[in-house]
């Protein structure tokens, strides 16, 4: 007989991992439907096997309604079937009650609720086949939508059954909105005693290494400190505090649920002995990681101490994921995948929007999808926004540059404030509070960019208008004096100008002057005439829609080239281009790298310490930072690809743990937080480690803007209109 909740490991051409889940627990019978008030049936409508197609629901008066459907048997011809409801829209607080009646034709089904967006809102992937057992459903709307669907199928592993089912929904509207309340995890490593839902227990003994394979002896402490960085990575967007009994013990103050490691199970590699616990309704329960599974023969190349603490902490953090709330998925890079070859738990695992797994909801539909963040937000929150200063900045900020500009040993800042049409320079007062703010208005800002482009030892500011109208000036240069910023100089220069990059490209000594155009796909320069004065403006290549650009010398030869990063189309290469310098600023165009990546962002620094400039992207649409390491002549490395949060939009680069390698810090706006990924000394680079920020971050700068000695960070919110500093711990953490 199995477990509930388990499924074993089968032998095909390769390994395949099941990681568990339970049956969620019963939820109370709903309140019957008095007889002398029935409610009239809303009957499927074939064909309803899909969102468009869904059958609506017609409520009575007390908000109740009745389904009538049947699930026919599979036969060749027909495909396997599934129903699928409109409920209208609901509103958070509102607590809908699902139950299901199949009683007379012994149909068992599952039974699952989706926002418009075709989000999970709540899943029964094993309901009753009476009313008498109680709601299939019993649950309160946790955000609004315009309409949420009912979805019903044959349940998973119950072969070919068919027949008639009757399904009564009562939503009662206008309850309160259920907030989320942070949760405590404990990672117990000392062994103990679990129980089991048939009325048994499970003993765990203490972890250690040695009894996994002879080969970890000794390695336990190592194992240990990999298992808990990974769960801790996983969750660190989240309200979600990770103890663990090496540092910790258990809270005394608040509900807490225990992680154990140790025992062997041949059905699977974890389980959450309660199931899936949805919104997290139980804040103290049990999940077992069966470490004696994870011998080297599970994978294709045995992993060292890191690899199995990562794979272990993998698979914790999977299910915690059932302890929060979350059914398995299907995707190989998701920590609530359900099932792919072992040696995915030794890579950076994530919370991704997924298909849920058919084997749990067996519904053949790439519409109908987990969206595990948001299920985490909305059952424990986000974790809280970092500890630091705020300054409150014009309207949009989208760019930032650094510099000592009024001389005076501290680090001051410019900020690009787009819909203000303003150059903000606030002064550092030596704290990195920044209390003044001098202002430059008059023209509608995309970046800024501090270098010394007329040689007094000041950094100018140069910033340009992707608004301006054809033939009118479109960039700008603030020469700093020993009295302050001058009064701008206008240059014409090609349309949408939207990114900046300042390098010696003549050879001549003065920093000139790159611009890439994102509306008119041009790549242009401007050769510095001497005194911070500038020729005219000279295309040098045709690009398509470029985002960003960067100088360095990616050859070795000496001179100066240039990479643009472009979002690309459907018939030209995004990625980083290089357009190679032949010394006397006439360029071709060389590599293009990471072509099918939709980048935003582009760095030119050496990571791996060969002296060589590497090249770092941001893939906008993947959620990526992706960095390609020089060989040393130009060419370049197959790219690797390192996830971060969310619509990333600009990387920063730079040394921030003190180790003498740089490190990477990346704005993800649509997550609204900053991924850190700290250099392991080679040019590869650990899982991100996020931190919350303001609204819609979209760039970034390091540097030592309290003087400490290590770098800092700024960061630009445009959806607050904000910039967020955050203060070095010293050691690559911030505050």
């Amino acid at each position: 007989m199995r477990t509930p909740g388990r499924r074993r490991l089968s032998r095909h051409d390769a390994w395949i991992v099941i990681l568990l889940v339970g049956c969620a627990p019963s939820s109370p019978p709903p309140d019957p439907t008095p007889p002398e008030t029935p409610i009239t049936p809303t009957a499927e409508v074939e064909p309803n096997n899909g969102l468009a197609e869904a059958t609506a629901v017609a409520f009575d008066a007390s908000d109740r309604a009745r389904l009538q459907g049947t699930i026919p048997a599979v036969e060749e011809d027909v495909d396997w079937d599934v129903d699928y409801y409109s409920l209208g829209a609901m509103a958070a607080g509102d607590r809908i009650v699902v139950t299901v009646d199949a009683s007379e034709s012994g149909l068992e089904t599952a039974v699952a609720i989706f926002d418009s967006d075709a989000k999970l809102f709540s899943l029964n992937a094993d309901t009753a086949r009476t009313t008498a057992s109680g709601s299939a459903i019993d649950a309160i709307i946790r955000h609004r939508a315009d309409t949420y669907y009912f979805v019903l199928s044959r349940k998973a592993g119950a072969g070919t059954t068919a027949g008639a089912y009757e399904v009564t929904v009562h939503v009662d509207r206008g309850g309160p909105v259920v907030s989320p309340v942070g949760q405590s995890i404990w990672l117990n490593f000392t062994g103990g005693t679990v129980p089991l839902t048939n009325g048994t227990t499970l003993t765990v003994d203490p972890f250690d290494a040695g009894a996994i394979d002879a080969s970890y002896t000794g390695d336990t402490a190592t194992v240990r400190q990999f298992i808990v960085a990974t769960v801790r990575q996983n969750y660190a967007r989240f309200n979600v505090t990770v103890l663990n009994s090496d540092e910790h013990a258990p809270p005394t103050d608040t509900p807490y649920s225990t992680v154990y490691f140790g025992g062997y199970d041949p059905g699977g590699l974890g389980i959450a002995p309660g199931g899936t616990d949805p919104f997290n309704a139980n804040p103290s329960d049990d999940a077992v990681v069966f470490t004696a599974r994870f011998t080297p023969d599970l994978f294709t190349n045995p992993p060292d101490a890191r690899g199995l603490g990562t794979a272990i902490g993998n698979v914790a953090a999977h299910e915690i994921g059932h302890l929060l709330g979350l059914h398995h998925v299907r995707n190989g890079a998701a920590v609530m995948n359900a099932y792919d070859a072992p040696d995915k738990l030794l890579t950076d695992q994530r919370f991704r929007i997924a298909g849920l797994d058919i084997f749990l909801f067996p519904v053949f539909s790439f519409d109908l999808e987990q969206d595990a963040a948001l299920l985490l937000t909305e059952a424990v929150g986000l974790a809280p926004t970092i500890t630091g200063t705020t300054v409150p900045v014009g309207d949009t900020p989208v760019a930032l540059a650094t510099g000592d500009f009024d001389n005076d040993s501290d680090v001051d800042m410019a900020v690009a404030c787009s819909l203000a049409s303003q150059v903000r320079v606030l002064w550092n007062d030596g704290t990195a509070a920044f209390p003044a703010h001098g202002e430059a208005t008059g023209f509608g800002i995309t970046t800024v960019a501090a270098h010394d482009v007329d040689g007094n030892g000041l950094p100018d500011l140069i910033v340009t208008d992707i608004d301006a109208t054809p033939d009118a000036d479109s960039m700008y240069v603030f020469l700093n004096t020993d009295t302050g910023f001058s009064t701008p100089v206008g240059y014409t220069v090609a349309d949408g100008p939207y990114s900046i990059a300042v390098a010696d490209l003549d050879g001549d000594g003065r920093l000139d002057l790159a611009l890439a155009h994102s509306t008119t796909d041009k790549v242009s320069m401007l050769a510095n005439a001497g005194d911070g004065a500038f020729g005219d403006n000279t295309i040098i290549a045709d690009v398509t829609f470029p985002l960003a650009i960067a100088a360095a010398d990616v050859d070795g030869d000496g001179d100066q080239d240039l990479a643009y990063a472009a979002t690309g189309d459907v018939s030209v290469l995004g990625g980083v281009t290089l357009l190679i310098n032949d010394g006397t600023a006439s360029f071709t165009t060389g590599a293009t790298l990471a072509g099918q990546a939709i980048a935003a962002a582009v760095a030119l620094v050496d990571v791996n310490g060969d002296a060589m400039p590497d090249v770092i992207l941001v893939d906008l649409f993947a959620g990526a930072v992706i960095v390609a390491i020089n060989d040393g002549t130009g060419a370049f490395a197959t790219p690797t690809s390192y996830t971060v949060g969310d619509s990333p939009h600009a990387v920063a680069v730079g040394d921030l743990n003190g180790d003498g390698w740089p490190d990477l810090a990346v704005a993800n706006a649509d997550t609204n937080d900053v991924s850190i990924l700290l250099n392991r000394g080679d040019g590869t680079f650990e899982p991100e480690w996020p931190y919350r920020v303001g609204a819609e971050p979209q760039a970034i700068v390091m540097a030592d803007l309290d003087g400490d000695g290590d770098l800092d960070l700024a960061v630009a919110n445009t959806g607050d209109d904000t910039i967020s500093i955050l203060r070095n711990n010293g050691n690559g953490t911030f505050e």
